[in-house]
């Protein structure tokens, strides 16, 4: 990507050469004013550079930020310790967001089988944006006749 920066560049260095020929032979050139005007030209183009630089790396990283959101899609995902600081705080959230929504449920010893599947296997609740669903499908089954059984 090199954009409006490169034809400044050049233009930049049209007018310099324009202007040191300019003067011909009306006065005597000094070697100094040739280094001075060869050091400036340097600088502006390692600022150019630098400047380029900065707006190609922040383009990689966006570009890298996408590339990473393919491979999570693609199943590879997160190192596996990334993975591990995130589960232990999702799970007491989870837990936190489903009794709010929910409030104190019981599910009786005969209940607890078919909670634990619905609480850790399905998608309804292992998936943060599914957390309301979830918090129905267990008030359901906490009412349900199965459930009820020995409550009575």
């Amino acid at each position: 990507m090199r954009g409006p920066g490169h034809p400044l560049l050049l233009g930049l260095l049209l007018v310099l050469g324009a202007a040191g020929r300019g003067r011909g032979g009306a006065e005597p050139r000094e070697p100094a004013d040739g280094q001075a005007l060869l050091r400036l030209v340097v600088e502006l183009v390692q600022e150019l550079r630098k400047h380029h630089s900065a707006e190609h790396k922040g383009l990689q990283l966006l570009g890298r930020d996408c590339a990473l959101g393919r491979a999570e899609a693609a199943g590879l995902g997160p190192s596996p310790e990334q993975r591990v600081e995130i589960v232990p705080r999702d799970l007491r959230m989870k837990d936190k967001f489903l009794k709010h929504l929910t409030g104190p449920l019981y599910f009786s010893p005969k209940c607890s089988k078919h909670f634990h599947r619905l609480y850790h296997n399905t998608r309804d609740c292992t998936i943060p944006a599914y957390y309301k669903r979830c918090a129905r499908l267990l008030t359901r089954l906490a009412v349900s006749p199965v459930c009820m059984e020995d409550k009575q």
